[in-house]
Parts: C-alpha cells; sequence; structure tokens
C-alpha cells in the first residue's frame, strides 16, 4: 500500500514540476519576443532620429553659407550707398563751379562724361535693387527652412514620445503577465 501511494506522490510530483518547468519556459519565450520587439522598435527610432539629426545638421551649414552670402551683399550695398553720397557732394562742391568757367568744348566733355556717369549710377542702383531683392528671398527661404526645422524637431519628440510610451506599455504588460503566473 504505502509502495502505491508514494508512486502516486512521486507521480504528481513530476507532472507538477512539468508544467512549472513549461510555463517557466513560456515566460522566457515571452521575455526574449518582447527584449526583440523593444529592441527592434528602439533601432527604429534611433534610425529616424539620426536622419532628422543629419538633415538638421545640412539645413544649417546651408543656412550658415547664406548668411555669409548676405553678410558680403549687405557689405557691397553700403559701398555702393556711400560712393553715391560722396557724389552727390562731388557734385555741390567748387570742383563743378571751376569747370563752368572752362570753354564750351570742356562742358561738352563734362557733360558727356556726367552722362555716361549717371547712366553707371543708374545701372548700380538697378543692381543694388536687384540684390535687396534676391537677399528678401533669401531670408523668406531661410525662414521657410526654420520653419521646416521646427516642424521636423516636433515630429521627432512625437516620435520619441510614442517610442517611450510603448516601451512603457510593454514593462507593464511583462510586469503583469509574470505577475499572473
Amino acid at each position: 500500500m504505502t509502495y502505491r501511494k508514494n508512486k502516486l506522490i512521486i507521480s504528481k510530483n513530476m507532472t507538477s514540476y512539468k508544467q512549472l518547468y513549461r510555463m517557466h519556459l513560456l515566460i522566457l519565450i515571452a521575455n526574449i519576443t518582447l527584449q526583440v520587439q523593444l529592441t527592434i522598435i528602439v533601432h527604429k527610432s534611433i534610425i529616424k532620429i539620426t536622419q532628422s539629426l543629419v538633415i538638421i545638421l545640412t539645413l544649417v551649414q546651408v543656412r550658415k553659407k547664406v548668411l555669409k552670402k548676405i553678410i558680403i551683399y549687405k557689405e557691397m550695398i553700403t559701398i555702393l550707398v556711400q560712393f553715391l553720397q560722396n557724389f552727390k557732394k562731388m557734385k555741390k562742391t567748387k570742383d563743378l563751379n571751376n569747370f563752368q568757367k572752362i570753354n564750351q568744348q570742356e562742358k561738352m566733355k563734362t557733360k558727356m562724361s556726367l552722362k555716361k556717369i549717371q547712366k553707371t549710377i543708374k545701372k548700380n542702383k538697378f543692381k543694388t535693387y536687384k540684390t535687396i531683392n534676391k537677399i528678401k528671398m533669401i531670408q523668406m527661404i531661410l525662414n521657410n527652412k526654420t520653419n521646416q526645422i521646427k516642424q521636423r524637431d516636433q515630429k521627432i519628440k512625437k516620435i520619441v514620445l510614442k517610442n517611450s510610451k510603448c516601451i512603457v506599455i510593454f514593462k507593464m504588460k511583462i510586469v503583469n503577465t509574470i505577475t499572473n503566473f
């Protein structure tokens, strides 16, 4: 009788050990699959973040180059403005009065030279207006680029928040499954 009782107890214990072993294996497999899924999600988010950072860095470099060109154009414009102001002052000085005393031929020569200078001034004014318009266009483009960068930053923040929420949810699921077993 005792042998049969012992044999029943041993067989019951063996089945419970097998069930525990199977449960342990299932928990390990679930844990490994969750870790693999988490690493895939993290790797995808890291790739997206690095791509957006590369785009941001290239835009910053382009913006620096454009700003350098804008500074050069502004310096050229100030030099042209100074030249025009000096030329107007030259007209009002005594040198023009001295030219009026010279004979008719020299007057004609000075008139011709003044017409040429006025033409060049008009051309230069037109060029300065063009450069000012180009500078305004570049500023508009830069503003658009900065707005795009801000929008991308917001998208990146949203992605990071979603990924962090997913990680927290997965952790909670793992804790719940472990506590339920």
